[in-house]
Formats: C-alpha cells, structure tokens, sequence
C-alpha cells in the first residue's frame, strides 16, 4: 500500500513540476504514459525507483536534469505539411490578401517539434515570394523540447518523411 502511496506522490510531484517549468497540464489519465517515459531517464542515471529520481530532482544538483525531464514528456508529432487545410487556407486566402507592406510577415512556429512543420511553411513562403516577384518574411520557430529542436537545427530528414 505504502508504494502505490509514494508512486501517487511521485506523479504529482513530476506533474507539478512539469506544469511549473512547460505548463503541460499532465492529468491523472496520463500517469501511466508519464511513469513509463521518466522509466527511462531512471535507468539511464542508474536509480532504483521514481522517488530516487524525484529527489535527485529536487536537490541542486538534479536542476540540469528538468530540461531532459521535458524532453521525455514532451510528444513530438509532426511531418511536413501536416494539417494540410491550414496550409492552403493560408496560401489560397490569407496571403493574397496580404497588402504589399515595407515590413516583413512575421511568423513564429511555437513547438515546432523536429521542424518539419516550419520548413513546410518556408517552403510555401518561398513560393508565394516567387510568384509575387518577391515577398519579405521571417520566421521563428521554438519548441520546449532541446532535443527535437536540435533536430530542427539540423534539418536532416529521411526521405520517406519528405
């Protein structure tokens, strides 16, 4: 009884500090999910049980460990022109629509996961500036996930994704 008690304990605990570091909301319903991701991360520093992690968390020393927490409960689900309706309702409507202006169309992909999502974008930026005999825009993209973002960085994707 008393592990079924340190495991709820220790749930809420991550669930917390995960809300307070991403604001990813992590309900009971996602316990499982959560417990079986940190699962990794414990083996991986060599610990016996999620409240060996939990401390290790709290203390000093385990503040460079919260960004490698996030990474393993953030879900990554992109590839490239996904949600495709937004992507034609952008081109076909919204940037035509777009007055000649001497500033440039800002855009910000916010978790942009691995990236295929903000080069889709690019590239249909790129050609909507081809067809208009130029179009100035700049972009940002941002994910709370170093990892996938490093893959962004990169820009190497196989070529069953392209």
């Amino acid at each position: 009884m008393q592990a079924l008690i340190d495991a709820d304990k220790d749930f809420e605990f991550i669930r917390e500090t995960v809300y307070r570091l991403s604001r990813i909301s992590l309900g009971p319903q996602k316990k499982t999910m959560v417990m079986s991701r940190i699962a990794k991360r414990i083996r991986a520093l060599g610990y016996a049980s999620t409240k060996e992690y939990c401390d290790f968390l709290r203390r000093p020393s385990g503040r460079k460990e919260l960004s490698s927490l996030i990474d393993v409960i953030s879900t990554n689900h992109t590839y490239f022109f996904r949600e495709t309706r937004h992507f034609e309702y952008l081109f076909n409507s919204l940037l035509p629509e777009r007055k000649r202006s001497p500033r440039p169309l800002k855009v910000w992909s916010a978790a942009c996961s691995s990236g295929e999502e903000p080069y889709s974008l690019g590239m249909l930026l790129m050609e909507h500036a081809r067809r208009q005999n130029g179009f100035d825009w700049k972009m940002e993209a941002t994910d709370i996930s170093s990892i996938v973002l490093a893959k962004a960085e990169a820009a190497e994707y196989p070529v069953k994704t392209v």
